[in-house]
């Protein structure tokens, strides 16, 4: 991620769209560690409904973002 202002205008979303994803592998790696076993089932719900919203938005993300970033690395290279 040092290098991702070489991407320009596509760079804020791509690190919007990482820090969803490793927010999502976070909730994930704690709720193997037992992090939310205290909470209610309808807690536990909660947690998975908004973890599946949050992935969904990311993914839309992903979507748009494919073919930015596969423009940018079929352009030819200048210099």
């Amino acid at each position: 991620m040092a290098d991702i202002g070489i991407l320009g205008p596509v760079a804020s979303d791509l690190a919007r769209l990482y820090t969803w994803i490793a927010g999502v592998r976070t909730t994930l790696i704690e709720v193997e560690r037992g992090r939310f076993d205290a909470l209610a089932p309808d807690g536990k719900l909660e947690l998975v409904e908004e973890e599946l919203q949050v992935w969904a938005e990311a993914q839309a993300m992903a979507d748009q973002l494919l073919p930015k970033l596969r423009a940018i690395a079929t352009e030819p290279k200048q210099g």
